[in-house]
């Protein structure tokens, strides 16, 4: 499988301590967290800061409740890996609101207006622009590649069967 949403280099990756997710950095100047058990190839979550540079290290905590980051502009930063997990602990009562929003989005989380609003991550202008670029290209290249398919097939049978027909009446026998 192959997980996406990178626009540069990944410069780093390392796995939970579980081994259920990993962590991406990259030059594009974003975190991100993949499930390595799912069939999806989206990130679970996407970090980033306006003044953030280059990621070149990242590392999940022992308990994996955070990641660890190092950039270009010799910072360290601490991101929750669950983004909407509390930092402190949290009493009875609200632990039973969390589980209870967690079972309402597992049962409604294929309704269109639910999916769009878990699914949905910020993004940099920047990268946005440059996924649509690298988007385009790709179709651009696909869409040029099914003509040349297209177009080169049917020359290369038509000389073919010129080739076969010709033989077949200077000869007198069939290929």
């Amino acid at each position: 499988m192959m997980h996406s949403g990178h626009t540069n280099a990944v410069m780093d990756i390392d796995y939970s301590p579980s081994g259920t997710e990993f962590v991406t950095g990259s030059y594009d100047k974003t975190i991100r967290i993949f499930r390595s058990d799912s069939t999806t190839y989206k990130a679970k979550e996407v970090y980033h800061t306006q003044r953030m540079q280059r990621v070149f290290s990242v590392k999940y905590s022992l308990d994996a409740r955070y990641v660890f980051s190092g950039s270009d502009d010799h910072g360290i930063r601490v991101w929750k890996t669950d983004r909407s997990a509390p930092l402190r602990p949290t009493s009875a009562k609200e632990q039973r609101t969390i589980d209870y929003n967690n079972k309402l989005l597992e049962r409604y989380g294929e309704l269109e207006e639910i999916r769009k609003i878990d699914q949905h991550r910020h993004l940099p202008k920047r990268i946005y622009n440059e996924a649509n670029r690298e988007r385009e290209q790709i179709s651009g290249r696909d869409r040029r590649q099914k003509l040349n398919e297209r177009f080169s097939k049917k020359k290369d049978s038509k000389k073919i069967q010129k080739k076969s027909a010709m033989k077949e009446h200077f000869t007198g026998t069939k290929e």
